[in-house]
């Protein structure tokens, strides 16, 4: 063997007795003396000057195979980090795991409201595939949780965007959104509507009802320019009138029956007709 510090290196039998006791210095300066570019690429890999051996190994097999236990290592550090990286959080496995998750929109969409003066009661959303990514609610581009500034009172139909955001590690994954639609209670139209309904009395204004006799009211109808056909209903002192036998002809007497009718827009109208109960022979 051919001595190199404190390690050991096969050069040959005639080599190793000649230079048994030199240095890697005075090795480089025997080129001729041997097959250097053999000689010198297994003094290099165990010289201490080596950066890839330290201490004392003994022969070659346990140097080779620690060397070949680096390689082999080295590989499978380098393929397992390569695997790991394409399914692992940043590989295309989460890429898959991201595209699976769904929010579910619930109750309508659209969803339609009448004006009022009540707060929105948001329906909600909830997030389908995953149970670690959270759900952000937007309104108008800003976070919201109770829609205070959601106007239900509305004088013209309004639609408002809530956005709902799934966030996992910080970044949006999945968005839907829901259209709310706000209509007011009255159009645009019936708010400039003052006119009321007009009433017409079926019969005569006044009419005269013999004692004794039963009394059968002729009606009346009323219609709005607005509503078309709306509903008249007769009045006796402020009561309304159900049964018409409320009109007593057993003795001679004067009644006023108001008829009132009322548009949506809250127009009421009102008319009169008088009824008479009259003696015929006290007459004469």
């Amino acid at each position: 063997s051919f001595a190199t510090g404190t390690r050991a290196v096969f050069v040959g039998d005639d080599v190793a007795q000649k230079y048994a006791t030199s240095t890697l210095e005075d090795l480089i300066a025997l080129r001729g003396d041997v097959d250097w570019d053999a000689m010198l690429a297994q003094i290099s890999a165990y010289h201490p000057l080596n950066t890839r051996g330290s201490g004392s190994g003994s022969d070659t097999d346990q140097d080779s195979d620690s060397g070949e236990n680096n390689s082999s290592n080295n590989d499978s550090e380098g393929d397992s980090g390569s695997g790991d990286n394409n399914s692992g959080v940043g590989g295309s496995d989460n890429a898959s795991s991201t595209e699976s998750i769904i929010i579910s929109i619930l109750g309508d969409n659209p969803y339609t409201l009448t004006a009022t003066t009540t707060p929105y009661l948001d329906p909600g959303a909830e997030i389908v595939g995953t149970t670690t990514t959270s759900l952000i609610t937007f309104l108008n581009g800003a976070t919201t949780t109770d829609f205070a500034e959601l106007d239900m009172n509305v004088s013209a139909t309004t639609t408002y965007k809530i956005e709902y955001n799934a966030i996992l590690n910080g970044n949006v994954v999945a968005t839907s959104s829901r259209d709310v639609i706000i209509v007011p209670l009255f159009t645009e139209t019936q708010q400039e509507d003052t006119t009321p309904p007009e009433i017409t009395l079926q019969g005569d204004e006044i009419i005269e009802i013999e004692t004794g006799e039963t009394y059968t009211d002729p009606g009346a109808t009323a219609t709005d320019e607005i509503d078309g056909n709306v509903p008249v209903s007769a009045y006796l002192n402020d009561t309304e009138i159900t049964d018409w036998s409320v009109i007593d002809t057993s003795t001679t007497t004067s009644y006023s029956i108001e008829y009132r009718a009322s548009d949506s827009s809250g127009n009421e109208a009102n008319v009169y007709r008088t009824i008479n109960v009259v003696d015929v022979g006290v007459q004469n």
